[in-house]
């Protein structure tokens, strides 16, 4: 399922089924939650990052 949303409160775009390879490259920095594809991407990519976790 390819969910999007936008918040416009923050003016921003949720979008679900991105690929880590495609996006990160574009990005100046990665702020995210630090789940091990993720970490492994930017790593990878040698992008800037931020670690946020959260417990859900």
């Amino acid at each position: 399922m390819d969910l999007q949303i936008y918040v416009p409160y923050f003016n921003m775009v949720v979008k679900t089924g991105v690929p880590h390879d495609w996006l990160f490259p574009q990005l100046p920095a990665v702020v995210h939650h630090g789940g091990v594809s993720t970490t492994a991407a930017v790593l990878r990519l040698g992008i800037p990052s931020v670690t946020v976790p959260f417990k859900a």
